[in-house]
This record gives structure tokens, sequence and C-alpha cells, in this order.
């Protein structure tokens, strides 16, 4: 049996904590002006906590072996960008905000049927899966990337690699569309 406990953090990058100053030229002058992301001094780092199991055996006077794991992973205090009112002289703040989770299976099984001095055959099959959701969006759901060439949308108890795109209805009208997952349902190798 096994068992891991594991947490890590992303640090907000610089411009994202603090405000920061582009040099310029005005008419021959050197100058400095406000780049158009505000700082937002009292952001965190998101914070990732990832727990997992499982379970290796040998069988069979060590023909056969299993493996077995499962996993969870949360992710909370995600970075995301807002846009402010044009009023308040800045276009865009980062702020902490969002949470997300993604649970795991893993499998495994070895198998060596022939064992001889002069030949040896060892087979291994391995199958995974992974699903992730956002737990938490505080704002509206949103699309990441160009609908036209496959977007990702990003919404509450949702997949956060759902893909959107057209679909049209038999009149002829179009409509945006969840068309499909960019994570496999599972994978299987040989």
């Amino acid at each position: 049996l096994r068992a891991a406990y594991g947490e890590s953090g992303n640090q907000p990058q610089f411009g994202q904590k603090f405000t920061q100053l582009n040099s310029g030229n005005v008419s021959g002058i050197s100058s400095f002006r406000i780049q158009g992301t505000a700082g937002a001094p009292g952001i965190k780092p998101e914070r990732q906590r990832e727990i997992e199991g499982g379970i290796d055996a040998t069988l069979f006077g060590s023909r056969a072996s299993i493996e077995a794991t499962v996993y969870e992973k949360k992710i909370t205090d995600l970075l995301l960008q807002r846009t402010l009112a044009p009023s308040e002289g800045f276009s865009t703040q980062i702020f902490n905000a969002a949470a997300m989770r993604t649970r795991g299976l893993e499998l495994g099984l070895s198998v060596l049927p022939i064992q001889r001095s002069g030949l040896q055959w060892n087979s291994r099959a391995n199958f995974f899966l992974s699903r992730s959701k956002v737990t938490k969006l505080p704002i509206p759901g949103f699309s990441v990337g160009n609908i036209n060439r496959g977007a990702i949308r990003i919404a509450p108890d949702s997949s956060p690699t759902q893909l959107i795109g057209y679909d049209s209805l038999p009149d002829g009208t179009r409509l945006t569309k969840i068309v499909a997952d960019a994570t496999p349902d599972f994978h299987l190798g040989w």
C-alpha cells in the first residue's frame, strides 16, 4: 500500500501584483507611463494540493504484478483577469477567485507468461483516466481562444477543457455549443 500528499503554489507574476511602469518618449523627452494592468497588492499565490493512494502487488512467484492508483488534485485561489471600468485608468486586473478539482485513476498489469533461458516474454497493459471540474468561478463563464478554430469554455461545474464551436440547425441558424472535451475519456496501452 502507498499514499502521498503534497502541496505547492504558483506565485503571481510581478506585473500582476505591482503596477508596472513602461518607458516611453514624448517629443524626445524620456518618460514613464502606467501599463494597462493594475497591480493587486493583496493577491496570493495559487495553491495546489494533491492526495493519492494506491496498491502495488506481485503475484504468482513474480510472474504477474498489478498497480492501482487513485488521486485527487485541488487548485484554489486561481488567478483570473477581470476588465476594469475605463474611468479607473486601467483596463484589467488579476485577482484570486476560482478553484478546480481533478480526479483520476491509473491501473497497470504486467505478466510474464514465458521465462526460459533463451526466451522471455513480458506483456504490460495500462489504463488511466482523468476528470477535471471548475468548482468555483465567481464571474460569468468565458471562452478562451478563437471559436472559429475551437475555443475552450470555462464555466462553473464544468470541465475546464470543454471545446465550443459552431453548429447549424436545419433552417441554417448558426449556434454556439459545446462540441467535445479535449480530455480523452480514457487512455489504454498494451
